[in-house]
């Protein structure tokens, strides 16, 4: 089993007392409570709950594992052999532009997919909820049109993106979300997209005055089912993976498990579902700001590790023109790093992946008053994180 081969190196670092089975954890350490409005999405540098909830952490040792070589090309996350050439493709992810996180309304479905096109992405990954894409809201006619849009303007549809919850202990709520998972999966079909990017766990967020925000959700699932272990929510998830990918398996879709917290709390915890799992419909989106290190090393063995189950990806952060090039700026009001998408695509060079890397744009755009600010503003992050993800891939 390749999550459990050659142990390279061992690295510590603080996450939640929710062990996947058979990890052993100690008691050293804790964190104070802090206030963090973007932790849990693409931007903030940090992955697990250690940015998702603030909070009550746990120091453990991690194990590094000899990663696998891409090989091969796949349908939904091309791959070339190692030592050809590999250019990934740029991606706009539609939750940029859903409303949430900015001083202004939704932008319709189409109006995503021309301002796409007119910045230079390649190809659109669509958010199957309201407002753009819920399977409620999308009969075969609608999902024509969309097709038809992407593919007039020369866009692809890459991926389908899913909110799921896989975690909650109660029996008709995680069959409620094997529901919707498998409409999503159709919906995938239908418009052509290979990939469903589907969560272990998801908190999902709160509106409030017509913003989004991650705080309440990241309390209510600390402060909720306080009773339920870890390994109970494993196999919880393992489970409804197994079951979706089944389906997605008969629909020719693959599904992307994202390295995203809760449950999952790094890539290993990704790479050990993966493998429980064993169906060739469940691989990888491995994203770089949710690794738990971003030195060059770390990120690089993340990739490495991950390999050939590639398919799709996203990046998320801010950005500002400096000397007439894009360059990372700290999202205000964070003590957040730079993400190193440096190392990270280069490790996605030598294996091979010629995939997707997506933007999001997934937390409040504040100014510097703290006000949040309008939709031109989240325009101008799109337009700046095009063209600096285009310089690195190509």
């Amino acid at each position: 089993m390749f999550v459990k081969s050659r142990i390279e190196k061992v690295e510590i670092s603080l996450d939640d007392t929710e062990a996947a089975p058979g990890r052993q954890m100690d008691s050293a350490g804790s964190g104070e409570e802090v206030s963090d409005p973007v932790a849990g999405c693409q931007g903030n540098g940090l992955s697990g709950s250690m940015g998702a909830t603030g909070g009550q952490g746990a120091a453990r040792c991690r194990p590094q594992v000899a990663g696998r070589k891409g090989a091969g090309a796949t349908e939904e996350g091309r791959h070339v052999s190692e030592g050809e050439e590999s250019e990934m493709k740029v991606g706009l992810y539609t939750i940029s532009f859903a409303g949430v996180w900015y001083d202004g309304p939704a932008l319709s479905l189409e109006d995503i997919l021309k301002r796409a096109k007119q910045m230079g992405f390649d190809g659109v990954e669509i958010g199957a909820r309201r407002p753009h894409a819920s399977p409620m809201d999308l009969d075969e006619k609608a999902r024509g049109r969309i097709r038809e849009q992407a593919a007039g303007l020369g866009l692809e549809i890459p991926a389908i993106a899913s909110y799921n919850n896989f975690a909650s202990p109660i029996l008709e709520q995680r069959e409620n979300e094997l529901l919707m998972v498998r409409e999503q999966i159709k919906l995938a079909r239908d418009l052509g997209a290979p990939v469903l990017r589907v969560f272990a766990a998801w908190r999902g967020i709160t509106l409030r005055d017509g913003q989004g925000s991650y705080e309440m959700t990241r309390r209510y699932w600390d402060q909720g089912y306080a009773d339920v272990t870890g390994a109970e929510r494993w196999r919880w998830v393992r489970d409804c993976l197994k079951e979706a990918a089944d389906f997605a398996g008969e629909m020719g879709v693959t599904l992307a498990l994202q390295n995203h917290e809760p449950v999952i709390r790094d890539h290993l915890d990704m790479l050990e579902f993966i493998e429980e799992v064993g169906s060739p419909a469940l691989k990888a989106s491995l994203d770089c700001p949710l690794l738990v290190q971003q030195d060059d090393e770390y990120v690089a063995e993340a990739v490495r590790a991950t390999g050939d189950l590639q398919v799709h990806s996203h990046y998320g952060g801010e950005f500002e023109e400096v000397d007439g090039e894009a360059a990372q700026r700290q999202i205000r009001f964070t003590r957040r790093s730079s993400i190193n998408y440096p190392a990270f695509v280069d490790a996605l060079k030598r294996i091979g992946y010629q995939g997707y890397l997506c933007y999001e744009f997934c937390h409040p755009c504040l100014g510097e008053d703290h006000e949040l600010q309008g939709l031109e503003a989240v325009a101008e992050q799109v337009r700046l994180a095009q063209k600096y993800m285009r310089k690195l891939v190509t």
